[in-house]
């Protein structure tokens, strides 16, 4: 979606309505789904319709890429929910085409030793990640003239190397953890001396700066650089994303690639950011935006490929909270516990409770009759799930056009476009804001 100023605040006055609407889907956690008797919230007719669907139906009901259709007819209001979102949610529709024909025109040739070696510490979810935001870098470098990227929140520096052996582009990676710049400088020495090997040549390593970015401060290192040079930030946690775009207008950078993450870890300086959104008092809870950090796509697989009674840690964990909560605790951080469709709720609750040992619960409350109840009704939680991730499209949508309008009021002349770089069911949060000055 290439983004303009009135469209996108009229976008913003709608979302408001669907989020005052529904906030009772997006402020409950699922932890809390029979303390708080969530499934009480739903309309009447839906807690009537949505038991009887298959694990299918509901992938069908949440899937925004596929018109369902069930044996018997949905309440109106279910379909209008859906509907709604549809309409006011981002598409998160992969099209290479589209990308390589406007962001990847002339896309480098990587040299299969380099590649080797580099599959070799990236898995690949985060090589499809990072040789996508690669390639656009590339390109928006050879647009904008530009001959340098600076990788913010960098980490192991995966990116960074890419651009710099993979794509031939002078990269400094960024971060504020000094072990970070260590490890990936360490990454840098082994790729660099297994290419000397191989008598590869052309590329030199990222160079790495240890730097801490604020909000509302903007970074001098950036004002007096000689070079042409753009930002990116792959995945960039909490308010990282909202420094990245700050830190964008306000310095001389030609172009920026962010994809945010963790959207739950930002405070009220990372968001809100543009003036629209302020003046429209649009904001989300803790709750609401850490569901947008999920994705119902890989939930879909799940619920269609005959993996649901995998999904049954939502109501086993509910079940067990029923419990600490009359101790006088809530929302504890318990172990995961694996192969859960294999285990009895019993079970389950021993081997999630061993990390807190202090915590002292008795076989016998494991095995009243209103946890069996709970446990029982496992498939309703898995509904009531599903439902608040289709409703995440929403509040991820509203979070990216917010930073987007940002960009547009203090950089008036941008070209500022939201897009999917790469497939939902490999890198759930693929949206990228792509601005150009």
């Amino acid at each position: 979606m290439i983004v303009q100023v009135e469209d996108a605040e009229k976008w913003i006055v709608h979302i408001k309505k669907f989020v005052n609407a529904f906030s009772w889907l997006q402020d409950s956690f699922v932890l809390d789904f029979y303390v708080d008797n969530h499934w009480s919230k739903l309309p009447k007719s839906w807690q009537e319709f949505l038991p009887t669907l298959t694990p299918n139906d509901i992938a069908d009901l949440i899937d925004l890429q596929k018109n369902a259709s069930f044996k018997t007819v949905p309440p109106l209001g279910l379909l209008a929910f859906k509907a709604t979102v549809s309409v006011l949610s981002l598409s998160r529709t992969y099209d290479q085409r589209k990308l390589q024909r406007k962001y990847i025109k002339n896309q480098t040739e990587v040299h299969p030793e380099f590649r080797k070696l580099f599959h070799r510490h990236v898995k690949l979810k985060k090589r499809t990640e990072v040789v996508n935001t690669a390639n656009i870098l590339s390109g928006l470098c050879t647009e904008t003239g530009s001959t340098h990227v600076y990788d913010i929140g960098a980490g192991l520096g995966h990116l960074s190397r890419y651009l710099s052996y993979g794509c031939n582009v002078e990269t400094t990676c960024v971060d504020k953890v000094q072990c970070f710049g260590q490890s990936a400088t360490k990454f840098d020495r082994e790729l660099e001396s297994f290419l000397i090997k191989k008598r590869i040549t052309g590329a030199s390593a990222p160079s790495h700066v240890c730097l801490t970015l604020e909000l509302n401060k903007h970074e001098q290192y950036f004002e007096h650089l000689s070079h042409q040079f753009g930002f990116t930030g792959l995945h960039a946690c909490g308010n990282l994303s909202s420094v990245i775009i700050h830190n964008f207008v306000n310095s001389p950078a030609k172009f920026l690639v962010s994809v945010g993450c963790c959207y739950m870890k930002m405070d009220g300086n990372g968001f809100p950011l543009s003036a629209a959104a302020k003046r429209h008092d649009l904001s989300f809870t803790y709750e609401a935006l850490e569901v947008a950090c999920h994705a119902n796509e890989q939930y879909c697989e799940r619920l269609r490929n005959g993996q649901v009674r995998k999904l049954m840690t939502h109501s086993y964990r509910a079940a067990l909270e029923t419990i600490l909560v009359k101790k006088g605790i809530r929302r504890a951080g318990l172990r995961g516990v694996p192969n859960i469709e294999t285990l009895e709720f019993q079970d389950y609750a021993t081997a999630a409770l061993s990390r807190v040992p202090e915590l002292n619960v008795e076989n016998s409350e494991l095995t009243t009759p209103y946890i069996n109840e709970c446990v029982k009704d496992w498939f309703k939680v898995v509904i009531f799930y599903s439902l608040r991730l289709l409703s995440a499209n929403i509040i991820e949508t509203a979070v990216l056009i917010d930073r987007s309008l940002f960009v547009k009021e203090q950089a008036p002349n941008s070209n500022v476009e939201i897009l999917p770089i790469f497939d939902p069911n490999i890198g759930p949060r693929n949206l990228a804001i792509l601005c150009v000055k």
